[in-house]
């Protein structure tokens, strides 16, 4: 039994940087694997593209006004650029959604300028 301890110590204390180096690409790859199965499972995440545009319609609108809520309160800060972002995300995906709209979206530009009354 002793003969048996002193091999493997001796064996451990030759392979030493072989084992470190196993030891780190373990450790390094283990996170890796696992977030990769975890990801893969859960399908979209929340606020992607893909996620906002599987909302129903009403799920949309609450799901916006939440992060709407949060850009007024977070103000000039990086989180509330992120947001802006992401109204901007759900803004697209509607369009994308909605059929065109018919006509111009601006007023028409009249004879005497723009917005001008001009009785009919």
């Amino acid at each position: 039994m002793e003969k048996g301890k002193t091999s493997f110590a001796n064996w451990i204390s030759k392979h030493k940087k072989e084992l470190v180096i196993v030891s780190l690409i373990t450790i390094t790859a283990a996170p890796i694997v696992v977030f990769a199965v975890v990801s893969a499972k859960s399908g979209p995440n929340k606020y992607s593209a893909e996620w906002i545009r599987s909302l129903s319609p009403e799920e949309w609108s609450i799901q916006r006004e939440t992060v709407r809520k949060q850009y007024c309160t977070a103000g000039n800060t990086p989180e509330g650029g992120r947001l802006q972002q992401l109204l901007w995300l759900f803004d697209s995906v509607k369009r994308e959604k909605e059929p065109p709209l018919k006509g111009p979206l601006y007023p028409y530009n009249r004879e005497h300028g723009w917005n001008l009354y001009k009785p009919d």
